[in-house]
């Protein structure tokens, strides 16, 4: 059945209805409705409240499990960074045992969550200190005095001799260090690592160990340290959890084996002497094994759970809820938090209101049936009576009146209803005073126009009749009267610049009907300037077609005249400040370039000086030689002449030769004079380039031999260009161009080649682990370029920089290498030394894994640069 019609059959029973049905039924009908939808209402809010309850619950849970757990597993990892420093800076020697150990207990007191600390070495030995209960700790050793087996000593704070045999607890044989799951990770990994869950060697029960591995200031491997977490430690943690009434909560990892539980059940088995560890899936505990079935079939890999889930399944018929995470903090341990809550021990009290709901509904039923019938005859008698009266008014009978006793909504309405037939009569009088304040209220309004420059204007769309206040007359400087200014004249005393702007804002707003508001200028008949904020809005008629604009004119000159003073003041301030930030970065970067300045200063002194005295011994050397020689070969021909002339010496002489072996010295006197005539200039050679690099303290600027210093450069670093253990020999190639003379400052240019050079090094000897350079080399080229400019480039073939980084390459203090072996100076002060001091340009080509090319560009001369 249509809308229409069902809405007229209503309407026609509802007229032909009795008063007291048409009140009663409604009325019952309301107020069942209501707490019938209020019944449903509460029931559904309850469940909802339930699953908000038992998610904030659930949610709550593993958040403190999970800082829980960051807790415990970030102690090893500070026990073992403290435990590599002091080994590193020395405070305590790998070496001494009893030191060690001394050592140990102390951080073992210190960390009561850490059962075992250890040490494994690469020549097998390995020492440990395990805490037996609260008050006692035990020393494991394998070494070669037990054919590394595995020995276990009571440690005794009375006899510092913890490796005595009245000590001895037990040794177990075939105690294989390097086959162990924490010393093997952490071997392979060359880096700090987690070990997978194990079971400890020298007892039955499961634990993880971090392992860091160490190295000596050459990287050479030293061996491994330790430290074991029981992860029996997490069970109790779990067990004294509050979850709910029946809840449980367990960590497993993502293959599917327990890591602890909430349960007494221990999360591994014992079988022939063996350890296993137990699967989730195949625990004694149905809320364990269940749940976890129900993730792999949800999931079917554990893997594929990457954050927090709340889930629900059915165990024999009853819901559970299950909040699943995986431990963020610590991805590479794999565990997945799980906490599982029936939802039975949330509902008890839910159950229990959904009874008393029923009845409250049944008794609401029944109270709104007599309430009903009570207030519609309440409420139909004074009805009835106003009836009366209000036909009879209706006919003309003003003097009616209506009876009425009640203090109610129907006593208000008889009363008015008695008022009305007298305000009927005042109405008129009322009309004219209305009209009175009316003109008042328009006087006082364009007196406070004038006040706030405000004016008002108003359009008739019919006949386009615009009218202006007196106050819009002011603001546009001109004398009020009885005709506003047209469309034409109006835009006209717009300012040009804003003409154009205006006209097309008032176009739009005009097609579409939509408000607008303008900012814009008018140029006064005196010629002076306002600014002026115009504001519009439409009417419209019944059938939706505008009849009239109206709007208001105010002038903000005084606004906006503090507005551009503001501006202009932000401006200043902002200069200042940009100024002064530009004079703090000057600061720093000229304190930076102070104090390596300084530095360098120093090393070309030292450098001076050795090289000093050493040149003197060397000259005296170098000097003698010539005639050391040529006495040796005055003497050689002396004893040839003495052997031809005397052919038969006497007995004893030639004893005497044979005991010098005089044809040997003979033969090898000249060669011991060549080398060490060979050696000594080759001194000489390394004197040169220390006294050339030397002059790093020199701040005048010189004409010289851009050769020479990168020649003295390369001496000095020629010790780290020689082959290294498994490092080949760095091959250097230079390829010279004739260059002329060039203006600089000889010894900060040396400091560039020096941090270039020491960079392309690094570059190659401390690659990562999945580079490696073969045949390193290093290529030197000089060149000129348009005779005015020379050319210095240096190239490695070293594992190169990342694109990302090259932009960032010459700020100060930022640098590539690991901490502790880079400062981010040397090539911020280079950049500075070759762009600031010498107007040159230092630019840096790379390719990862190709690698790293620096070209240096100066001019020759210093003067021409500046042109």
């Amino acid at each position: 059945m249509p809308r229409k019609s069902i809405t007229k059959e209503f309407s026609q029973h509802s007229a032909q209805a009795s008063l007291r049905r048409v009140l009663i039924i409604p009325f019952v009908l309301q107020i069942v409705a209501v707490i019938a939808l209020i019944g449903w209402l509460s029931l559904e809010n309850g469940q909802q409240a339930v699953n908000n309850v038992a998610g904030q619950l659930r949610s709550s849970i593993v958040g403190r499990i999970e800082q829980r757990l960051e807790d415990y597993l970030f102690t090893p990892q500070l026990i073992t960074q403290l435990s590599l420093q002091e080994i590193l800076n020395q405070h305590i020697s790998i070496q001494e045992p009893e030191e060690l150990i001394d050592n140990v207990r102390g951080k073992m007191r210190l960390f009561d969550t850490v059962n075992h600390i250890k040490f494994g070495f690469t020549d097998k030995n390995f020492i440990g200190l395990e805490q037996f209960d609260q008050a006692s700790f035990r020393v494991n050793i394998s070494r070669p005095e037990n054919n590394y087996g595995f020995s276990t000593y009571n440690l005794s704070s009375g006899n510092p001799n913890f490796l005595g045999s009245e000590q001895l607890i037990e040794t177990k044989p075939e105690f294989d260090l390097q086959s162990q799951p924490w010393y093997k990770g952490a071997v392979e990994a060359g880096k700090p690592v987690w070990s997978p869950i194990y079971t400890q060697f020298n007892t039955p029960r499961l634990a993880i160990t971090y392992s860091v591995p160490i190295y000596d200031r050459q990287q050479q491997l030293l061996g491994v340290t330790g430290v074991d977490l029981p992860l029996s430690q997490i069970g109790e943690f779990l067990k004294n959890l509050v979850v709910s009434k029946s809840g449980e909560t367990f960590i497993l990892d993502r293959s599917g084996f327990l890591v602890a539980s909430s349960v007494k059940e221990r999360p591994f088995l014992i079988i022939d002497g063996q350890t296993s560890r137990l699967r989730a899936t195949s625990s004694n505990i149905p809320t364990i094994a269940k749940s976890t079935a129900f993730l792999f079939d949800r999931f079917q890999n554990l893997t594929r759970i990457n954050q927090e889930q709340q889930l629900d399944f059915l165990l024999d018929g009853k819901r559970e809820l299950v909040q699943v995470a995986p431990l963020r903090a610590y991805p590479e341990l794999d565990w997945l938090i799980v906490v599982v809550n029936p939802e039975s021990d949330f509902m008890g009290q839910i159950d229990a209101n959904r009874q008393s709901t029923i009845y409250l509904c049944l008794g609401a039923f029944i109270l709104a049936l007599i309430t009903g019938w009570y207030t519609s005859e309440r409420i139909l008698r004074p009805i009835q009576s106003l009836s009366k009266a209000a036909d009879a008014l209706s006919k003309g009978e003003w003097n009616q009146a209506v009876d009425v006793h009640s203090q109610g909504e129907l006593g208000v309405l008889a009363r008015a209803f008695n008022r009305m037939a007298l305000q009927l009569q005042d109405s008129f009088t009322a009309l004219e005073t209305k009209e009175t304040k009316a003109r008042t209220m328009a006087e006082l309004l364009q007196e406070a126009q004038k006040v706030a420059h405000v004016g008002s204007w108003e359009r008739d769309i019919t006949t386009q009749k615009v009218t202006w206040s007196e106050e819009v007359f002011r603001i546009f400087g001109l004398e009020p009267r009885a005709e506003s200014l047209s469309y034409q004249e109006f835009l006209a005393k717009i300012h040009p610049d804003d003409r154009q702007h205006v006209a097309d804002i008032l176009s739009r707003s005009s097609a579409a009907g939509q408000p607008h508001q303008i900012e814009y200028r008018l140029v006064r008949p005196d010629n002076s300037v306002r600014y002026v904020f115009s504001k519009g809005l439409y009417s419209y008629d019944d059938a939706g077609e505008i009849t009239r604009a109206f709007g208001i004119v105010m002038d903000v000159t005084d606004r906006k005249d503090s507005e551009l003073a503001l501006q202009k003041s932000a401006i200043a301030l902002q200069q200042k400040a940009n100024q002064l930030e530009m004079t703090l970065e000057e600061l720093q970067r000229t304190q930076t370039q102070l104090i390596q300045g300084e530095k360098m200063s120093a090393l070309g002194q030292l450098v001076a000086g050795v090289a000093h005295e050493i040149n003197n011994p060397v000259n005296f050397i170098y000097g003698n030689l010539t005639h050391a020689r040529t006495y040796a070969d005055n003497l050689l021909e002396l004893l040839t002449i003495y052997q031809r002339e005397y052919p038969d010496p006497s007995l004893a002489l030639q004893a005497k030769i044979e005991d010098l072996d005089l044809d040997f010295v003979v033969i090898d006197l000249p060669k011991l004079l060549d080398s060490m005539q060979v050696g000594a200039e080759r001194i000489r050679e390394i004197v040169k380039s220390l006294r050339s690099f030397s002059r790093l303290d020199e701040a005048e600027m010189k004409s010289v031999d851009i050769h020479e210093g990168l020649d003295s450069t390369l001496m000095i670093l020629q010790n780290r260009f020689k082959a290294k253990g498994n490092q080949p020999e760095i091959i250097v190639h230079k390829n010279y161009s004739t260059l002329p003379q060039v203006e600089c400052y000889a010894g900060q240019l040396n400091q560039v080649f020096m941090n270039i050079l020491s960079n392309a090094i690094d570059a190659i000897e401390t690659p990562p682990e999945d580079f490696s350079c073969p045949a390193p080399q290093i290529e030197i080229q000089t060149m000129i370029k348009n005779n005015k400019w020379i050319q210095i480039s240096i190239k490695d073939n070293g594992i190169g920089i990342k694109p990302e980084l090259l932009n960032r390459l010459f700020d100060p203090f930022f640098t590539t290498k690991p901490v502790g072996q880079g400062t981010g100076l040397g090539l911020a002060i280079s950049h500075s030394i070759v762009v600031e001091k010498h107007k040159g340009n230092l630019d840096c080509k790379s390719v990862l894994g190709e690698g790293t090319e620096f070209i240096i560009s100066i001019p020759v001369k210093h003067h021409a640069s500046l042109g």
